[in-house]
């Protein structure tokens, strides 16, 4: 297990999750969207990947110009609770990289 790679894989899956999240709420206005959601499954030695599954519930139905219309399915504070938790998925992998410089730095000191 690389941890560098596995952090790497947990970086590029927070920034998908941040993505689908940021998709999700520029469209929220937008009549007929349908959300997505990053799921997240367990990568090749031990990183993470991410995939997009789209809602299939319907937004709610409103009249629009007096025609029946179906807003979109966003929930905005679903979409803000997804932001937070990507943002401590990276800050967490971030500091993995981190502690795996500093760990290096002070073996090849040790080997000096």
């Amino acid at each position: 297990m690389n941890p560098i790679a596995i952090a790497a894989s947990g970086i590029k899956a927070a920034f998908d999750s941040i993505g689908v999240s940021a998709n999700n709420v520029a469209n929220s206005n937008t009549d007929g969207f349908r959300s997505g959601t990053a799921v997240f499954s367990e990568g090749a030695d031990g990183g993470v990947s991410v995939n997009v599954r789209q809602s299939d519930a319907p937004g709610p139905a409103y009249l629009k110009n007096g025609k029946a219309a179906v807003a979109s399915n966003t929930d905005l504070v679903q979409e803000t609770a997804s932001q937070i938790s990507s943002k401590a998925m990276l800050s967490a992998n971030l500091k993995v990289l981190k502690t795996v410089d500093e760990m290096r730095k002070k073996i090849i000191d040790i080997l000096a």
